[in-house]
Order: structure tokens, then sequence, then C-alpha cells
């Protein structure tokens, strides 16, 4: 007989933690594809602000080459600092 006991989540954790980052990519897409919808059919079609398309390219890049470091990088929770400000971003947006 085998001493296999059925897992308490159907879904296996590699599943849950994709299914995070989609709703995270999801809700951000949801807040930031309108601005940037509005960014590339108005104020980046002007001299002054043309350049914005380029800085974003160059985050993306940096932010991509950096991941590895980012996502190794020693995590320490504060939610008595980090809830006000998650207020604090919600009001603001």
């Amino acid at each position: 007989m085998s001493s296999v006991r059925p897992s308490a989540s159907p879904w296996p954790a590699q599943a849950n933690v994709n299914l995070g980052w989609f709703i995270a990519l999801a809700g951000y897409a949801a807040m930031y594809a309108p601005v940037y919808w509005w960014a590339a059919n108005g104020i980046w079609q002007t001299d002054e602000h043309g350049h914005g398309p380029i800085i974003l390219a160059v985050l993306v890049w940096l932010f991509w080459t950096l991941r590895k470091d980012i996502v190794n990088a020693p995590a320490a929770p504060a939610p008595v600092l980090g809830w006000p400000l998650f207020g604090l971003g919600l009001l603001v947006y």
C-alpha cells in the first residue's frame, strides 16, 4: 500500500504563483493601459515629450536586466508602514 496523501489544494503551488502574477499584471494593465494609450496618441506626439517612449523602453530594459537581483532581494515586511503608503497611493491614483 502506498502512503500518498492527497494535497489540501487541488492546484499545484506553481499554478497559484502564476495565477497571482496574472492577476497583478491584469490589474496594472487595467490601471495603466489607458494612460499609455492617451500618451501615445497625445503628449508623445509633440516635440517636447517625444522622448517618452524611449525613456519607457530604457526603464523596461533596466528592470529586465535587474530582475534576478530584484527577485532575490531580502524581504522585510513592514505592514505598519506599508498599509498607510498603500492607502496614500490609492488616494493619489
